[in-house]
């Protein structure tokens, strides 16, 4: 779905795509998360989406003029495509940290890509860390009243000291794991997981509905094109691919709760 979001920039690719990653986000996550990241993520956004036009003037499709700058209709939709890959990648990473935790990444990777496993589980951990650590700091700075009505930090302030802290918390994982003998020899898994027949059924499906997917959401992508002039939208079955594709990891949470639910039933 990763190669779907960031390598296609078809207007309705984007979108059903955007729509698929924010369903998603809210499987995994909830409202309430996911409305916390789109406090922030939707300015970006409409930044993305507002500076392309005022900053490209390409086009064939006069919208208005400021001054002596053009906007078109061809520069805006860019621009929303662009504020579009980036929500949905954002909520795409969103749901896939809340799905797939360290443990996971671990148990699947762990014994042939170490490596991988390591870097995946610390980058994922690493946007919601710093995300809560910077909330602390917001509340202790609010909390304070040693400095009387002072202002608050500036953004400056709270990245150096975000910094630091990220600094100092890397030397003390490394620290751990040189302490845990990482690096010094083969890893054994305590209890690995092995995989049933359903689940290899499942992944072969998935993979071949992926691959319909991509291959033809960067066809779609590669016949279009926003300057000097936009071709016309058409329909095209690989429309109904991508949104199937990108519907799999919101059916499985789905069919996830579901089993969840009988198991206790069943209790």
């Amino acid at each position: 779905m990763a190669v779907i979001v960031a390598g296609c920039n078809q207007p309705a690719v984007v979108a059903i795509g955007l729509m698929g990653c924010g369903a998603f986000a809210v499987g995994e996550c909830g409202w309430t998360s996911v409305g916390k990241t789109v406090r922030w993520l939707a300015p970006l956004a409409v930044l993305v989406a507002v500076l392309n036009p005022l900053l490209q003037s390409s086009g064939s499709t006069e919208l208005f003029r400021i001054g002596h700058q053009g906007v078109y209709l061809e520069a805006a939709v860019y621009g929303l495509v662009m504020a579009g890959m980036l929500a949905a990648m954002v909520l795409l990473s969103l749901g896939f940290s809340a799905a797939v935790g360290a443990s996971e990444l671990r148990d699947l990777l762990g014994r042939r890509m170490p490596v991988c496993a390591l870097i995946l589980s610390l980058g994922l951990r690493l946007v919601p860390q710093m995300s809560s650590r910077l909330q602390s700091m917001s509340a202790t700075d609010k909390a304070n009243t040693a400095f009387g009505n002072a202002s608050a930090p500036s953004v400056g302030a709270l990245s150096t000291r975000l910094m630091a802290w990220s600094l100092d918390d890397s030397l003390v994982q490394a620290d751990s794991m040189r302490a845990r003998g990482w690096g010094a020899g083969r890893r054994v898994t305590a209890a690995p997981r092995a995989a049933s027949g359903e689940d290899r059924a499942e992944l072969g499906l998935v993979l071949a509905l992926g691959i319909a997917a991509t291959v033809a959401a960067l066809t779609m992508s590669a016949g279009w094109t926003f300057y000097p002039a936009m071709p016309p939208l058409t329909w095209s079955w690989g429309y109904a691919l991508v949104g199937a594709f990108c519907l799999v990891p919101v059916l499985d949470g789905l069919w996830g709760a579901v089993r969840e639910r009988r198991a206790l039933w069943r209790r």
